[in-house]
């Protein structure tokens, strides 16, 4: 049970906001290790939210990231800017650790295509150290 743990407590706290996603629609996880902290990254297309494409091919989507870590975790509903590449698109962000009691930042790029968004890559900064 002990894998499921920091799974149930994220659904129990996102359970109750409409503007989230359904946990398993939508959603893909990764656990990434921050030296020997494993970091829980959940990335879900915000429910209700229809991606729109500019004449320039670019995609603006409603994205949901939950973090987890010591115990803890936070979400962010923030609106992505995707760049068109035929069949996916791609964007990147930058997270602060700082509520996860770790004091780093987080470089991501994610891909967003058929309705999911997905991490391709993490590099834990300043250091420039890949993660994924």
């Amino acid at each position: 049970m002990k894998t499921l743990g920091p799974w149930l407590v994220l659904g129990t706290i996102l359970g109750g906001t409409a503007a989230f996603a359904q946990s398993g629609e939508g959603c893909t996880h990764d656990r990434l290790h921050v030296g020997s902290t494993p970091v829980d990254v959940m990335l879900c297309v915000a429910a209700g939210e229809k991606p729109r494409q500019h004449r320039g091919g670019a995609v603006d989507v409603g994205v949901v990231e939950t973090f987890s870590a010591n115990g803890t975790s936070f979400s962010r509903n923030v609106p992505l800017e995707f760049m068109d590449d035929s069949e996916s698109t791609r964007t990147m962000d930058d997270v602060s650790l700082r509520q996860l009691a770790i004091d780093r930042t987080l470089h991501l790029t994610m891909r967003y295509g058929a309705g999911t968004v997905h991490l391709e890559h993490a590099l834990l900064l300043p250091d420039a150290i890949r993660l994924k």
